[in-house]
């Protein structure tokens, strides 16, 4: 009768153990699994933002770039007159007349 209480004290404790054991990876694979999830959407925001910035970017400065032509193309505004006015440096205005120049040809 000892012989079986323990016997089965031991199956017992090792149930337990066995438990115990699968509840913690259980709780590691969801730990992971949020962090996981937190993390992605984190970087998804700080890239969506990092994208929005950029392409306002690009977004402004084609803008210049359009009012540059114009004022190279239809007011025949020098390189500094066409510069403060679109507020860019000269030699963006420069590398735009060269580009026009070229299209002419």
């Amino acid at each position: 009768m000892l012989y079986e209480k323990a016997l089965l004290d031991k199956w017992t404790a090792y149930a337990v153990e066995e438990t115990a054991q699968e509840k913690l990876k259980e709780a590691m694979r969801d730990g992971i699994g949020k962090a996981f999830e937190k993390g992605m959407k984190n970087g998804m925001k700080k890239g969506m933002e990092k994208g929005i910035e950029k392409g306002l970017e690009i977004g402004m400065e084609k803008g210049k770039e359009q009012v540059v032509r114009r004022l190279i193309s239809s007011f025949n505004f020098t390189d500094e007159q066409a510069a403060s006015a679109a507020e860019v440096s000269t030699v963006f205005v420069k590398k735009i007349r060269a580009s026009l120049k070229k299209k002419k040809k």
